[in-house]
């Protein structure tokens, strides 16, 4: 089994919330993680955002893996 911590970068205060917290996969598998972004609608203008989602195992920091993807922040 191999154990991996998430991030999201990319905005001010953007935070990650994941369920489990640092997931547990065996080796090949593909797993479903319920995750929430969340960021303070006050720092960030309303709109799209390029965030940085980051998978890394945890007993191997060489093993990590990160891809961007958009954030939309809706008007208020």
């Amino acid at each position: 089994a191999q154990q991996f911590h998430l991030e999201v970068s990319g905005l001010p205060g953007i935070t990650l919330e994941t369920d489990p917290a640092d997931p547990i996969l065996d080796a090949g598998a593909v797993g479903s993680i319920a995750a929430r972004v969340q960021v303070d609608p006050e720092a960030v203008r309303a709109g799209g955002h390029e965030v940085i989602f980051s998978a890394e195992r945890l007993d191997n920091a060489d093993l990590s893996v990160s891809r961007e993807a958009r954030f939309i922040l809706p008007s208020r």
